[in-house]
C-alpha cells in the first residue's frame, strides 16, 4: 500500500482493507511521521484482530539534507515534484 501510487490515505486505507479481508500480508508504504498517523492503521489491524506481534513499524531515520537533495531531483513523481514546495513537505516532517 503506497500513498505515491494511490494518492490520497483514504485510499490505502481503502486498499488495506481490501488485502486484509482477503487475508493477505500488507505493507504500508508511507511516512507516517507522528503517532496520530500511525494510528489509522494500527486501528484497523486491531478491526481486523491481527495480533500486535505481527505487527511491525519501521522508521528510517535519513539526515533531512538528504532528503531535501533526493525530493528536489526526483523526476516525474506524483505527489512531490522536484522542486522547492517539496522540500518544505520535507521540512514540515524534520
Amino acid at each position: 500500500v503506497n500513498q505515491d501510487t494511490l494518492g490520497t490515505r483514504d485510499a490505502c486505507l481503502a486498499n488495506l482493507r481490501s488485502a486484509l479481508e482477503a487475508g493477505k500480508r500488507v505493507v504500508v508504504d508511507r511516512c507516517n511521521c507522528t503517532r496520530q498517523q500511525r494510528q489509522h492503521w494500527l486501528r484497523m489491524t486491531r478491526e481486523y484482530g491481527i495480533p500486535m506481534n505481527q505487527v511491525t513499524t519501521v522508521w528510517i531515520d535519513v539526515p533531512v539534507q538528504e532528503c531535501c537533495r533526493r525530493v528536489t531531483t526526483r523526476h516525474n513523481h506524483r505527489t512531490l515534484a522536484g522542486n522547492a514546495s517539496s522540500k518544505r513537505v520535507v521540512l514540515s516532517f524534520a
